[in-house]
């Protein structure tokens, strides 16, 4: 690759992303961009699709078709890294595409969300087991304590560790330094389908919610005393 092609290439990219998009998503997607550009591909028409995809993700894990759900949740995850790189590619409307992107993406966030929900609460009714008061603490220390599920627990222990170790490092390859909902919903609606709903996967999931929705608050927060 010349230093031209590279210069081109960085510009496409975001200067900072989730983790995810920069060791996975990236490397995929950044060529499937490029062919479709020179194809004259409206980003909206990849926006579109990544949406539709989603949805279907959605409806399939609420039918418990879990394998077949991950599936094409994993699909929808991959063209949304698509469209937003032919819009850059392309210069084509990238303000009313970032508008329409992150519109559809919260929509299809929350019916994948309820998606999981629903096939959860019927493991649940399964087992003979309801939201009451000490089942989700018992059905998460069961989780942990069970031999199935050392490996999980394990791994959840170590990522603290990871992310601590790598915070400082990681801002020169377009990482950001703690996990974002991008890692959220590839744990809860690619991961979790396929291992059956564990609960120490769908915790992990929520978890890596936690940094993003924290600094979303403080953000807010400043600027509401910024404006005071």
């Amino acid at each position: 690759m010349t230093k031209t092609d590279n210069n081109k290439q960085q510009t496409v990219l975001k200067q900072q992303d989730a983790p995810v998009e920069v060791l996975i998503v990236d490397p995929i997607t950044l060529p499937i961009a490029q062919v479709l550009a020179r194809f004259q591909i409206h980003p909206l028409v990849v926006t579109a699709f990544a949406f539709i995809t989603r949805i279907t993700a959605a409806y399939l894990l609420m039918l418990n078709m879990t394998m077949y759900g991950a599936i094409f949740a994993c699909i929808g995850f991959l063209l949304d890294g698509v469209d937003g790189k032919i819009a850059r590619i392309r210069h084509v409307d990238e303000e009313l595409h970032g508008t329409v992107d992150f519109l559809l993406d919260q929509v299809a966030f929350a019916v994948m969300a309820i998606g999981v929900t629903s096939t959860w609460n019927r493991l649940l009714a399964q087992n003979h087991m309801g939201y009451k008061k000490g089942v989700g603490e018992q059905v998460f220390t069961d989780a942990l304590q069970s031999d199935k599920n050392k490996m999980i627990s394990i791994i959840i222990k170590y990522l603290y560790k990871y992310f601590i170790y790598m915070r400082r490092g990681v801002a020169r390859f377009r990482m950001t330094p703690l996990p974002t909902s991008i890692e959220s919903e590839v744990v809860m609606f690619m991961i979790a389908p396929i291992f059956h709903y564990q609960i120490v996967i769908l915790f992990l999931g929520i978890l890596l919610l936690i940094p993003d929705i924290l600094i979303t608050l403080i953000l807010i927060l400043i600027k509401v005393l910024h404006n005071r």
